[in-house]
Formats: C-alpha cells, structure tokens, sequence
C-alpha cells in the first residue's frame, strides 16, 4: 500500500524522475510562481523560498491523480467514491485528528507568518 503523506508523494515523483528540483533561493512575490508556472506540467520542489520549501503541480491531470491513488484513471470516479466511503484500507485517510487539523502536520497559528505565501500577479494581496 502507498503512503499518502505528501514527503511520500515527493520521493516517489523525485524516484520516478518527474519532480524538477529547483535549489535557488526565490522570493514568494512573483518568482516562485514564475518558476511553478515555468516547470508545468512536471512537478516542481522549491527548496528555499523565503527559506521554506514550497512543492507545486503534484496533481497536474486526473491520470497524475488516479496513479496516486491506485485506482483506475477511466474508473476514477468510482474508484474514487469507494476510496471516501471506506478509505480502501489506506492510513490516515478520512482522519481529523482533532478540529483544524486534518493529517499528520499542524502548524500553529503563530508559526503562520512563517508560511511562504506566494503572490502569483502584480496586484495580488499578500505580503
């Protein structure tokens, strides 16, 4: 069985060859969505983004999303339903750990400007 945890997603994308690494130091105001925007579709790991790691385009299509779950891209839909209603035996799925917290990571609130918010446009809001 797969893990689904997203540092599991990002060793089998970084094993399968697909995730583009990119290690220079980027600012969240416009240049690391250019460069998001430059990688798609592959998916992209910002390694230092205002000092943060951001990962994007992991799910770029349904395929990407159906061979993550294990189910059957034509099938995606039902395959999909039976994983919601009964979390097909996968860990952690379906699971709140306790209110706002839904997985393994919480990150507390005063940590949140820690967070790379990236601005992708000239007249986003944002930092």
């Amino acid at each position: 069985m797969k893990e689904m945890d997203l540092r599991s997603v990002v060793e089998r994308l970084r094993h399968a060859g697909t995730l583009q690494v990119v290690s220079k130091k980027m600012s969240p105001v416009l240049e690391a969505s250019a460069a998001i925007l430059k990688a798609l579709p592959r998916p992209v790991l910002l390694e230092n983004v205002a000092g943060a790691k951001v990962v994007a385009n992991i799910l770029p299509d349904r395929n990407a999303l159906a061979a993550l779950l294990g189910v059957d891209p034509h099938r995606f839909l039902q395959d999909l339903g039976s994983l919601l209603d009964g979390g097909g035996g996968r860990r952690g799925v379906g699971t709140v750990h306790s209110p706002g917290i839904y997985g393994e990571v919480e990150v507390p609130r005063s940590e949140w400007g820690r967070l790379p918010i990236l601005k992708y446009y000239p007249g986003d809001g944002g930092p």
